[in-house]
């Protein structure tokens, strides 16, 4: 079986069972409700009929009256009988009243259950008692098979809803998660695909390289180059590798969220590439407000922080200027890089946050494709968005996150 069929069947049998437990639950809430209905009116029948009926000297007391009264406070699903206090049956709704509720009689106030089968009667015992003698009893019955049914009917009600419930979720749950899967495999292959690709390339170079520097002796310089287009072949796969480790690590890891304050974390980051930006010819200019707290994984922001600058750097003209802006927006504190570069291509705006992906005909387009991936990824992981754009010096990148007050 597929494995999207798998994880269908496999929700649609916990729901299932989810829903037979409901089912049960109700059945046992139904059964209480209408058993304890079904007493209540049995009981209200018995005292009425104990208020109705006189006693003297410890004897029960039939008046002409009190027949007509009597048979007219059960209806004809409710049976009851009036014992003496010998338990003999003196007036009855019924022209022979059964053994086995004449026999209770004799007993205290209380429910039971009489019969078996499709025969139960629930029976109600409420005694005669004047002056604190007890002169007879009142025994109020009804069928109580009718309960049995309609909860085999119900039963059989839960159980094919449920049935019915579950095919239908297991089948959109399959188209659901087929979906799901070949899009998560999809994504998967083409990852897989495009860091084999790059990984090849310089793997390939070192090969060759040093194919060409073993096959016959050569001069010290020619040594020389080889070993230096190794070496940087080599620097490539490191800045791979690590650029890999940091993208599935933004996936994996769980953040760990605390609140600072973005302007801090920002300048600290434009400190750490002033170096770089100083012999790049480029100037890196923050505008920045008060106070902009924000919540999220200070580490990784740091890490998304560097990235942005990073590429504005790396793309902008010499003598160019970086704008970064840290500014508080109702609910959200708004982080965005513009660079004086040639700004994103349309494919960009679509693409440039998967991973791999680099706009490969232009010349300064150099490195892994995974910068703003792993930005993407860290934003995302804290709660908020990133957005592409372009102005009209170059390209800008937005990254929103919620303030923490």
């Amino acid at each position: 079986m597929n494995l999207h069929l798998r994880l269908g069947a496999r929700y649609a049998a916990v729901l299932f069972a989810a829903l037979l437990v409901l089912a049960g639950i109700a059945l046992a809430v139904m059964d209480r409700v209408l058993r304890t209905g079904l007493d209540a009116r049995l009981q209200t029948e018995g005292y009425a009929a104990a208020a109705l009926i006189d006693a003297r000297a410890g004897n029960v007391v039939i008046d002409a009256d009190d027949r007509p009264q009597f048979l007219s406070l059960t209806s004809g699903v409710d049976q009851s009988i009036v014992t003496d206090r010998s338990g003999r049956v003196v007036l009855s709704t019924v022209a022979i009243a059964p053994p086995a509720i004449a026999a209770l009689a004799l007993r205290p106030f209380g429910f039971h259950d009489v019969g078996s089968g499709e025969d139960v009667a629930r029976a109600c015992v409420v005694p005669i008692v004047r002056a604190g003698i007890r002169s007879g009893s009142i025994v109020v019955w009804r069928a109580s098979d009718w309960i049995d049914e309609t909860e085999r009917g119900m039963a059989l009600a839960f159980f094919g809803a449920a049935v019915v419930i579950a095919a239908l979720a297991w089948g959109v749950g399959a188209i659901l998660t087929r979906g799901a899967l070949d899009d998560a495999f999809t994504r998967q292959r083409r990852f897989t695909a495009d860091a084999s690709h790059e990984l090849r390339a310089p793997l390939a170079v070192i090969r060759a390289e040093a194919d060409l520097a073993l096959r016959k002796d050569r001069a010290p310089a020619e040594y020389r180059a080889s070993l230096a287009s190794i070496a940087a072949e080599a620097d490539r796969l490191e800045a791979l590798t690590a650029s890999l480790l940091s993208a599935a690590r933004a996936q994996e890891s769980k953040p760990r969220l605390t609140e600072f304050d973005l302007v801090l974390l920002v300048r600290s980051a434009i400190e750490r590439l002033q170096p770089l930006a100083q012999e790049s010819g480029v100037a890196i200019v923050l505008e920045a407000a008060e106070a902009s707290v924000c919540r999220a994984d200070r580490d990784e922001l740091e890490r998304a922080a560097i990235a942005l600058l990073h590429n504005a750097v790396k793309f902008s003209p010499r003598r160019g200027r970086v704008a970064v802006s840290v500014l508080r927006r109702q609910r959200w504190v708004e982080f965005t890089v513009s660079d004086e570069g040639p700004g994103f291509s349309q494919d960009a705006l679509r693409h440039a946050l998967e991973p791999f992906w680099s706009a490969k005909t232009d010349a300064a387009a150099t490195g892994t494709g995974l910068g703003l991936t792993i930005v993407h990824g860290i934003v995302n992981r804290a709660g908020g968005t990133i957005a592409l754009a372009n102005t009209a010096r170059g390209a800008c990148v937005t990254v929103r996150l919620r303030a923490a007050r």
